[in-house]
């Protein structure tokens, strides 16, 4: 299928409407700011490609030109050989770290092993604690996670097994999972065809080997998930920032996830607002503004990707796909609308300069950091309540406390004299 090409050639269907692309970003920020994005955009390095497996059976599914057929399958051999090599010893490694953590016999670990590889650790970890004592929790979450525990010790008990259950001990357990994961990664990254083959693209950018590895194996050439995109802040070797994007357009495409030119647009707008002659960004690196900065940048994409629309621009996407702008980000946008509808220009000043005393200047330093952590507290509720409750359960968003910021901000604004 040829307009699938746009999919297996990402970096050069951006190139070619990469000028159209500053264009219409520039344009949602006051014109003075044009040349700064344009130098941004052009500056960043885009990471689009996924990995072999997914590739492959894309291909095969919907693209099945011999001549990259027989590339990716190789390519694929390579990797699943490497991956299926790496993950036994990852999870032998694994096994003999918790036969040890769990002061097993041999024995008996071998014979639960299926059981003690299925437990939930993380049900008594640090953060599950912080969950049962926070009072923005909904009880009907904290049943679910007692409820858990409860699954947890009875599976220890069968077994005869006296539970773990000290946080800080079982934040050992987690964080050495999460060691073997990195390592296993770093080591397919290492030895595989498309783990040189990614290093090899990045190398140019003249970063340290090290810190080149930690950035692919965490965010680049590997995603959390198979629906994300990621922009990064990198140092070079030089002591420059350089930003980089990785968004696998391939993966997200062939598990349906068909928002390609409203993601796109949604990270560019981050490269837009990334201080590039430090690692600073005032709404990036502020972790109590984090979730204002995604729903003001979700609510900009949305606003930009319809324009795209307008003009009939498809970049990665096509004309038939079935889109869909659905985020975890968008159903908050209605609590920070009044505000940006009223500071706007200001607001976008600020994440583009990265000066943020025009802002605490208008609206209060202390009034807008509550309003950002009263954002952080239902944003936080909200994805508990996702991750523990089933699709049909009635989740409510309260907007109140928000909106009675937003009022305070705008009272402060209206003061005679601004000092």
């Amino acid at each position: 299928m040829q307009e699938l090409d746009r999919l297996l050639n990402p970096n050069k269907r951006f190139l070619e409407y990469q000028d159209y692309l500053i264009d219409l970003i520039s344009s949602s920020y006051h014109k003075s700011f044009k040349d700064l994005i344009a130098t941004r955009i052009k500056d960043a390095f885009y990471f689009f490609d996924s990995t072999p497996d997914v590739t492959y059976q894309f291909i095969k599914e919907f693209n099945p030109n011999i001549k990259n057929l027989i590339k990716y399958y190789l390519l694929n051999k390579d990797y699943e050989k490497k991956k299926s090599s790496y993950q036994y010893l990852g999870k032998k490694y694994y096994c003999d770290y918790l036969k040890g953590f769990l002061d097993l016999s041999a024995s008996c670990f071998r014979k639960n092993i299926d059981i003690i590889l299925g437990l939930n650790f993380e049900v008594f970890s640090k953060e599950y604690n912080k969950m049962l004592l926070s009072s923005n929790i909904s009880r009907k979450v904290k049943e679910i996670i007692e409820e858990e525990r409860d699954n947890y010790i009875s599976t220890f008990k069968s077994i005869g097994i006296e539970p773990i259950t000290d946080e800080n001990v079982i934040q050992d357990c987690l964080n050495m999972k999460e060691k073997l994961n990195y390592i296993y990664k770093a080591c397919i990254i290492k030895d595989s065809l498309y783990g040189k083959s990614v290093m090899k693209k990045i190398e140019k950018l003249n970063i340290d080997s090290n810190i080149l590895l930690y950035y692919i194996v965490g965010s680049i050439a590997f995603m959390e998930n198979n629906t994300e995109a990621r922009v990064k802040n990198v140092k070079t070797n030089q002591g420059k920032q350089k930003c980089i994007l990785s968004f696998p357009v391939v993966e997200k495409y062939f598990f349906k996830c068909l928002d390609l030119d409203y993601t796109l647009l949604h990270e560019l707008i981050h490269i837009c607002e990334a201080e590039q002659d430090s690692d600073f960004s005032i709404f990036m690196t502020n972790e109590n503004y984090h979730y204002f900065n995604e729903f003001r940048t979700d609510e900009k994409a949305i606003r930009l990707l319809s324009k795209l629309r307008q003009d009939n621009i498809y970049i990665f996407n096509q004309d038939n796909d079935s889109i869909s702008t659905e985020s975890d980000y968008n159903k908050f946008i209605p609590l920070i609308e009044p505000l940006l509808d009223a500071y706007r220009e200001l607001i976008d000043y600020c994440a583009v300069t990265n000066e943020i005393s025009p802002l605490y200047k208008t609206l209060g330093k202390e009034n807008f950091d509550n309003y950002c952590k009263s954002l952080n507290d239902i944003y936080n509720e909200m994805e508990y309540m996702f991750k523990f409750l089933n699709e049909d359960d009635d989740i409510n968003i309260s907007s109140d406390y928000s909106y009675l910021q937003i009022d305070k901000m705008k009272d402060y604004s209206k003061r005679k004299t601004l000092k």
